[in-house]
């Protein structure tokens, strides 16, 4: 089982916040997705939804356009 985190941050070091970006979304799997995945994924910068790939693994899913509060896992059937 996956263990539970107080707090997750992206871009940290230290007590500067160097990530200056957007995140669309967001996914862990306990895998390691191919090139191939990765770029079906990315699209040129275009994005493409997970399940554009094998979800074999994939247990976070974060969608940040979602509109409810909080966003939910959507890895989680």
């Amino acid at each position: 089982s996956m263990a539970t985190l107080s707090s997750f941050v992206f871009g940290i070091s230290g007590t500067s916040y160097p990530f200056d970006g957007f995140l669309d979304s967001y996914g862990l799997w306990t895998r390691e997705i191919t090139d191939a995945e990765v770029a079906t994924l990315y699209n040129s910068g275009s994005g493409n939804p997970v399940n554009e790939i094998d979800t074999t693994g994939l247990r976070i899913w974060y969608n940040f356009e979602q509109s409810a509060t909080p966003i939910t896992n959507q890895a989680i059937p």
